[in-house]
């Protein structure tokens, strides 16, 4: 029972000989109810089937990688340092594999990594997927259908879209577009239509000229490329999420769709794909500068909902569509740095940063 800062002591026999050994508790921290007095920054959550929440950040007062999980009682989990490297989780990305196991892809700023750290045996495995370069900005991590890793990620010296797959022995690194200056604001889904195989779906941001892409395995492990709404500047923020068009199960049962940010126009965009070869876009929101952060899902498969920040009014906020309409609902002071961990039953924890504080919070709503 002993507190921070107090002396531990221990009697150990070695070889026969009575040994003495004197040492400090060390200093455990258990953020607040809400996540709260927590300087984070980038971060990502998952509810496991269970319905525990796992939430994984970069704290910006230590730059360093941590992790907790709040329990179904609402207690949160003593915190966690995955990765104590400068800067060590500037761009996240977290999934859980069907074992309900974390896993975080991220960027390490201080040597321009990709990483990937693995929850195994009760302690965080560490390995450097990528090294050359700038590599691994805007990773988005997914699980195969066998529970292996599959990040999605901008390679920012050569300006592509990468993909890295878990091989036997390690990770083999494809390139999925090379055209140009691609890659940013990666978002990654597997396809929910062949539920044979792990076939990878991206959307993505093409800075050259100012497109949002969408990029999705064929047969083979090649990507079939297209693009989804031509802008004068891209604005990024991409968030995937495939919707059930048919409720029929079939090849085009469920269909791509993506939120996003218009730089030009400071608006909120959605397209969406009609199960053929086009895609529809139209503007969510067009008033004042609002869109960033997108966090793109559905309700019952159906129903699209958006949540996004409004650098205006410095407010979360939440689009939802009913029929052919969408309505805007004001959520919380922040918004930044938002993203949504939705539970089977149909209730939504979401992270909101408020920078005047500045503090990362999780707030809670029902379906």
């Amino acid at each position: 029972n002993a507190g921070p800062g107090d002396t531990i002591q221990v009697e150990l026999t070695k070889g026969g000989m009575p040994q003495t050994i004197v040492f400090e508790a060390p200093h455990l921290e258990r953020p607040a109810p809400n996540l709260g007095q927590i300087a984070g920054g980038p971060n990502d959550t998952a509810y496991d089937s269970s319905g525990r929440l796992h939430v994984a950040f970069y704290d910006r007062a230590d730059k360093v990688l941590k992790y907790a999980v709040q329990e179904t009682s609402g207690q949160w989990s003593i915190l966690q340092t995955i990765d104590n490297s400068h800067m060590a989780g500037e761009y996240i990305s977290l999934a859980l594999d069907s074992n309900g196991l974390p896993g975080v892809a991220y960027y390490e700023g201080n040597n321009g990594d990709l990483k990937y750290a693995k929850f195994h045996a009760g302690a965080w495995e560490v390995v450097t997927i990528d090294s050359v370069q700038n590599v691994g900005l805007y990773p988005s991590l997914v699980f195969s259908r066998n529970n292996g890793p599959i990040i999605s990620y901008y390679h920012h010296a050569k300006k592509d879209l990468r993909m890295a797959v878990s091989q036997v022995g390690g990770f083999d690194i494809v390139t999925v577009d090379s055209a140009g200056d691609v890659g940013r604001w990666s978002s990654m889904v597997m396809d929910p239509n062949r539920t044979d195989a792990s076939k990878m779906a991206i959307a993505y941001e093409d800075t050259s000229n100012g497109d949002t892409k969408y990029a999705i395995q064929g047969s083979t492990a090649a990507f079939n490329i297209a693009f989804v709404d031509d802008m004068v500047q891209a604005g990024g923020y991409h968030s995937l999420a495939f919707y059930d068009e048919t409720g029929v199960p079939g090849p085009k049962r469920y269909r791509a769709s993506i939120s996003y940010y218009d730089a030009e126009h400071a608006d909120l965009r959605y397209a969406y794909h009609d199960g053929n070869v086009t895609w529809a876009s139209q503007a969510i929101v067009s008033k004042n500068n609002q869109g960033m952060y997108t966090q793109l899902f559905y309700e019952n498969g159906v129903r699209a909902n958006i949540f996004y920040f409004d650098r205006t009014t410095l407010t979360a906020k939440r689009a939802k569509k009913i029929g052919k309409l969408w309505t805007g609902t004001e959520l919380v002071t922040g918004g930044r740095e938002m993203s949504v961990a939705k539970k089977t039953t149909g209730e939504l924890a979401y992270t909101t940063l408020d920078e005047s504080l500045p503090r990362l919070d999780v707030q809670y709503l029902g379906s």
